[in-house]
């Protein structure tokens, strides 16, 4: 029988030691957990290459915070799903969260079951991206070279719009993008055609129905991709144009 993979769980503990319901949580054969204080070198967080990282968020506390920032700009942690937990339930907080580039929040208290079926579906949703630029993530593979698109065993035929809608989502180092963003990142500083972006993006969606992931919208920020469980942990805008335009063409 084969030994089970064990995932490897980082937690960055304040002075307070908030993050121990968390540690208890993980007390399984499935996770080997790590724990450090925001003072740790980042290149001990690079020697243990961890799966995914869980800090406090805490506004009167920003040392979590500030060792985020420290992971998601070093280009070997960067892509490393980094999940803030926090007793508050702040919508703001949750925003914050996301434009700052972290991958999930979680809002106390936290059953051990949604712990550990969040912690599969973020390192399952990571994105991985290989030497020739090809990104994969869950069963969706995308090559910018050779302008492939695959879900599982099935090519999917992008228009060259959508292609780049979808390119400019993967090869982001940021969990969420900014409608502008995405718009600049497709038509560059030719916004005329913009008006156009709710239909591309309505399009692609459907053409993904295969994916075992979903383009989200994060309220008043923007969008992201996510796979699996990990769709629950995110507040959808209350009115998503996308949507709205679905909606229309049932």
């Amino acid at each position: 029988m084969m030994a089970e993979i064990q995932l490897k769980v980082l937690l960055v503990e304040n002075e307070k030691c908030r993050l121990n319901d968390i540690f208890s949580a993980f007390e399984s054969s499935f996770f080997q957990v790590t724990i450090i204080h925001p003072e740790t070198p980042l290149s001990l967080v690079e020697e243990l290459q961890p799966d995914i990282v869980f800090l406090e968020y805490s506004i009167s506390d920003m040392s979590g915070i500030l060792f985020f920032k420290k992971i998601v700009s070093n280009p070997k942690l960067s892509q490393t799903p980094t999940i803030f937990v926090s007793d508050s339930r702040l919508h703001e907080h949750r925003l914050h969260c996301f434009e700052i580039g972290a991958s999930g929040f979680l809002s106390r208290p936290i059953t051990n079951k949604k712990l550990a079926k969040a912690t599969q579906a973020y390192v399952n949703g990571r994105k991985r991206i290989q030497s020739d630029e090809t990104i994969t993530i869950g069963n969706l593979l995308l090559n910018p070279n050779s302008n492939e698109v695959r879900i599982g065993d099935n090519n999917i035929l992008l228009t060259k719009i959508e292609f780049k809608i979808l390119h400019c989502l993967l090869q982001s180092t940021q969990p969420v993008l900014s409608r502008a963003e995405i718009c600049e990142y497709v038509w560059g500083e030719n916004l005329s055609n913009t008006g156009r972006f709710d239909t591309q993006l309505y399009n692609l969606k459907k053409k993904l129905r295969g994916f075992d992931g979903v383009i989200k919208s994060v309220s008043k920020i923007g969008l992201r991709i996510l796979v699996g469980d990990t769709t629950s942990d995110l507040g959808q805008t209350t009115e998503d144009p996308t949507q709205r335009h679905e909606a229309q063409h049932q």
